[in-house]
């Protein structure tokens, strides 16, 4: 779920599998210190565990197991650079995520990022910061998501109905078979994502990407068709793998 700066700053500590986690704020109040002289538009959501904390006195105990928090910073274009942090702490391998992406779409969700470089990884240990050192490596990088962003609009897609029949077919094959391996688990994107990306472009026609079969599209519209079914879907920490297992499947 969205929630608010404030809210999330309030998180409180957690004990999982008899081990204690910081509160929130000492995982994420670093990351905000960076980017807030660049941007105030940080967009975040979270993932509360399915059974609250409660005190003695009945007061219940925020806590914010799974976190997705991204400093959109705007360029002098129509894209903006996007800067994210993600980490999980019930999970086998408690984990920290840090990416570099782009928005076209100020106000969308849409994320892209075109290569696994731009994403880093870092333990999470009970009680101890999170090593920031490799988030200052990350933005040190040069990013040229952009570009590929961009050449997506140029690469048309045939919306035949024979063609659409084929690559559908394509492109379930391939969530089934390609995935991402890491330290931390292995990843891959449902096949029913991709179906309901493939709703979005051809069948629901209240979509913002609806075009029908035999009309014209492009593989900018296919690729932001599936990243939002991604982006807004419930695993809010494996989205910067699955956007780019995304470009695989759809072999762009």
């Amino acid at each position: 779920m969205e929630i608010e700066m404030k809210d999330l700053l309030e998180g409180q500590s957690t004990i999982i599998r008899g081990k204690e986690f910081n509160e929130t704020k000492a995982y994420v109040q670093p990351f905000i210190d960076r980017f807030k002289s660049e941007t105030d538009d940080f967009r975040i959501r979270v993932i509360s565990p399915s059974q609250l904390s409660v005190s003695a006195d009945g007061t219940v105990n925020q806590v914010y197991n799974r976190v997705l928090i991204e400093a959109v910073i705007p360029t002098a274009f129509d894209i903006a650079d996007v800067v994210g942090m993600t980490y999980a702490l019930d999970v086998r391998y408690p984990v920290v995520k840090f990416f570099k992406g782009v928005k076209d779409n100020l106000e969308g969700g849409q994320l892209y990022i075109d290569n696994t470089n731009n994403i880093v990884y870092g333990d999470i240990t009970p009680d101890t910061p999170i090593d920031y050192s490799i988030l200052d490596r990350l933005i040190a990088k040069e990013v040229k998501t952009n570009e590929w962003m961009e050449s997506l609009k140029t690469k048309d897609f045939d919306a035949s109905n024979d063609n659409v029949n084929y690559t559908l077919g394509q492109w379930v094959r391939f969530a089934l078979n390609i995935e991402r391996s890491t330290d931390y688990g292995t990843i891959k994107i449902g096949y029913a994502d991709i179906v309901s990306g493939y709703k979005y472009l051809f069948e629901t026609r209240d979509s913002n990407y609806y075009k029908g079969l035999g009309v014209h599209t492009d593989y900018f519209n296919i690729f932001s068709a599936m990243s939002d079914v991604i982006y807004n879907g419930k695993d809010i920490v494996n989205i910067p793998e699955k956007t780019v297992l995304l470009k695989q499947i759809l072999s762009i």
